[in-house]
């Protein structure tokens, strides 16, 4: 097996792989305990800050990023939610713009995470540092996923 740096690697725009959403939930007083986890930007737990039974959306079906905003010094960690969930505003949801094996999502939520320091400065309370982020993967990851290509920076 070769050493990283010997394999073919390409940056990728979190654009091109994801959509984002925004998270709705902003009055928790109005929220009530229940079963669904609602993701707060918090730097442990997942980022589960409690359950809720009457959020205004729910994210349905897991296999989603949650990336967030700002919050306890938790700016730029990413967490992979496997299972639904609601989000407060200062969390953004990533949805994959193809079907993703879980473990690979898992492994951009590491990918976004080790750059939280970069991140933690507040610049992802704006949307538009969303478009321009770019992450680093194998280009032979990509090519045994899906047949669809994702726009890629070539690096230097």
């Amino acid at each position: 097996m070769g050493k990283l740096n010997e394999k073919s690697w390409d940056a990728f725009e979190l654009d091109s792989m994801f959509t984002f959403e925004r998270g709705k939930e902003k009055n928790m007083a109005s929220l009530i305990q229940g079963c669904i986890p609602l993701v707060s930007a918090r730097k442990i737990n997942n980022g589960i800050k409690g359950f809720v039974d009457n959020p205004k959306k729910v994210v349905k079906g897991g296999n989603v990023i949650s990336l967030n905003n700002d919050g306890d010094g938790g700016a730029g960690l990413a967490y992979y939610q496997p299972a639904d969930f609601a989000l407060d505003t200062h969390v953004t949801a990533l949805y994959p713009k193809k079907d993703v094996l879980s473990n690979i999502l898992i492994y951009m939520t590491a990918s976004i995470s080790k750059q939280h320091a970069i991140l933690d400065t507040g610049v992802l309370s704006h949307y538009h540092a969303l478009t321009v982020f770019k992450l680093c993967f194998r280009l032979m990851i990509w090519a045994s996923l899906t047949t669809t290509t994702w726009r890629s920076t070539p690096l230097k």
